[in-house]
């Protein structure tokens, strides 16, 4: 039996993970937020939603699935967090590094603590959990996969994510060097740069949806799934000879020269730039 450990698996983009991988038959261990609450009453939402999660991916795939808060922005948490992940699973063959967390807003006013946990979200845990993996794989002679989800952030500039977007470029680049480490043990290491994504299920985001999909070239935003479909194709044998790569999955958003945002008047749109 195939095992996936996905991070910030109980919604939006690490949700279409969970699901599309558990529909291709892995076990699934994913972790859910913790440590960056707003109160008790969030904490315990993000927790039964995660548990309504275990339940729905066990009997719609009948696969085995697990799930675990963690807080990472401890280092702590990180080894504990794979080690449960083996625990429960045996092995582990494929890491996908999902968790996110961003504060937009200009660099000038930003603080130092809130730079510290994006680092510690974004680059580091990522870094830590990728290392874990490969030594496990290594020694347990796994041919295993990582995927790091990135941002079009870390390709495309914009004046209020200069430490999100940094820290996204960042990891693809750390992709391409643990590809490089880890190649001759048969562990492959890949990135996906999602665009705009749909991940919210509130009905008040729909319109700005749809208007963000009117901008795009193929004239829709993206899906969780869309997504998972990108990461269950990288673990699969049909990519056996791809590694170190990002793999924009954006509908074509960074193609045009042009203002990507939902202010974009009709007469605008790309296909309509000369």
């Amino acid at each position: 039996m195939k095992t996936a450990l996905v991070t910030g698996g109980n919604r939006g983009i690490g949700e279409g993970i969970c699901r599309v991988l558990a529909e291709r038959g892995y076990d699934i261990f994913f972790t859910y937020k913790g440590g960056i609450y707003d109160g008790e009453e969030q904490f315990r939402n993000e927790m039964e939603k995660a548990e309504a999660l275990v339940q729905s991916i066990c009997n719609e795939y009948n696969v085995k699935c697990f799930c675990k808060e963690a807080d990472f922005t401890k280092e702590e948490d990180v080894e504990k967090i794979f080690q449960t992940a083996v625990e429960k699973m045996g092995e582990i063959h494929v890491l996908v590094n999902n968790a996110g967390y961003g504060i937009e807003g200009k660099l000038r006013d930003t603080k130092s603590e809130d730079i510290d946990k994006e680092y510690f979200v974004l680059l580091r845990t990522p870094l830590l959990l990728m290392k874990h993996a490969a030594n496990h794989m290594i020694e347990k002679e796994i041919r295993g996969c990582m995927v790091n989800i990135g941002s079009v952030r870390a390709s495309r500039a914009f004046p209020i994510d200069c430490i999100y977007g940094s820290l996204k470029a960042g990891l693809e680049r750390a992709t391409q060097s643990v590809a490089l480490e880890l190649g001759p043990y048969g562990i492959r290491v890949n990135a996906i740069e999602p665009g705009c994504i749909q991940v919210s299920p509130l009905k008040e985001m729909v319109p700005f949806y749809e208007n963000m999909g009117r901008n795009i070239p193929i004239e829709r935003t993206g899906t969780p799934r869309d997504i998972g479909n990108t990461v269950a194709f990288l673990c699969s044998d049909d990519a056996s000879y791809i590694t170190g790569q990002t793999i924009r999955v954006d509908g074509g958003l960074l193609l045009p020269a042009m203002h990507q945002g939902p202010d974009i008047g009709p007469d605008q749109r790309w296909s309509r730039v000369l």
